[in-house]
């Protein structure tokens, strides 16, 4: 866990605390507690889950629903509607992000109380975005903003939306306001570094980049933006940091996707060929060596990458990706 954000005294809150947990996926998780002092003591008044909107006040108002449902006190509907969105969430929770979607999506706008309406649109836009739905994530976001939702999440998806759709300049905008109310946070970081990259922004761009590493240094998307925008005589600096990242495999991915999406085969041979040092037994690479051989034009030193990559590629399940 770390301490990532506090704000002090405010006229009803007392302190604001955020936390931060990252799994062994390299994923982060944050926390946000609301304290209030009574009796010249700092309690916790309200938690939010901050990647999905949802407060421990909504819990209890599920809480109270649910009850209520047991004993008959909700109309049919309403009733399915409340199971529904607790299966979905617990879905979410767990990745079981078509499971989630099925339910939560299907829930009728009218059917829960606002302090579940909220949270439930933005879970559901949080799976458009995943699903590359970026115009139906926006209006849903839209939606929950004017049910009065002013959980950082809504800025962040947006601004991953934008991002999809082209819209670099609103992107920058949304991802800004999102780190304006979490404070240094990795994800946040990214989104502005391809926002300004994408607008031709070198230097913002850089700045965004190296506070994402600093934040986060195992980080490959960050990563893969500092190593896009530094200067030419500073590229090997990112190549230096590719040991640091974790889950190793994972994040050269994303790190390598990057350098492809933004046609840096350049870039790419770097990272590929010190990864082949770094990881002599993985077909990733090769086949990412490959890639940035045949973006080179280097057609002949492409195949042979290709070749060697196929022979370290054991994971049968893997294989025939390889083979395409």
């Amino acid at each position: 866990y770390r301490l990532s954000h506090f704000v002090a005294a405010t006229p009803t809150t007392r302190a604001q605390i955020d936390l931060r947990s990252r799994d062994a996926d390299g994923i982060w998780s944050r926390e946000r507690f609301w304290m209030t002092e009574t009796e010249g003591e700092l309690r916790i008044s309200d938690q939010e889950q901050v990647e999905l909107g949802l407060r421990l006040s909504a819990m209890l108002v599920l809480g109270v629903q649910m009850v209520q449902t047991r004993v008959g006190g909700q109309a049919p509907k309403q009733r399915q509607a409340l199971l529904d969105f607790a299966d979905g969430m617990e879905a979410l929770g767990t990745g079981d992000a078509e499971t989630a979607l099925d339910l939560l999506g299907n829930i009728g706008p009218e059917l829960l109380p606002p302090a579940l309406e909220g949270p439930r649109l933005l879970s559901v836009a949080a799976l458009d975005v995943e699903y590359g739905d970026a115009e139906s994530a926006l209006v849903r976001l839209g939606r929950a903003e004017q049910m009065g939702s002013t959980a950082p999440v809504l800025h962040y998806l947006r601004a991953a939306a934008l991002s999809y759709l082209g819209r670099p300049e609103e992107a920058r905008g949304s991802a800004k306001r999102y780190l304006e109310m979490v404070g240094p946070d990795v994800d946040g970081y990214v989104l502005v570094a391809k926002a300004e990259w994408r607008l031709g922004r070198k230097a913002e761009a850089l700045a965004a980049a190296t506070a994402g590493t600093k934040d986060d240094p195992k980080s490959g998307e960050a990563l893969g933006w500092l190593a896009l925008a530094l200067p030419k005589e500073r590229k090997q600096e990112a190549t230096l940091r590719l040991g640091r990242i974790e889950p190793r495999e994972q994040e050269f991915d994303l790190l390598c996707d990057i350098l492809s999406d933004e046609g840096a085969p350049e870039v790419l041979l770097r990272f590929a060929t010190a990864w082949k040092l770094i990881e002599p037994k993985s077909p990733d690479g090769p086949f990412r060596l490959g890639a940035a051989l045949k973006g080179l034009g280097k057609l002949e030193e492409a195949e042979a990458a290709y070749a060697e990559g196929l022979r370290l590629a054991t994971d049968p399940d893997l294989l025939p990706y390889y083979q395409e």
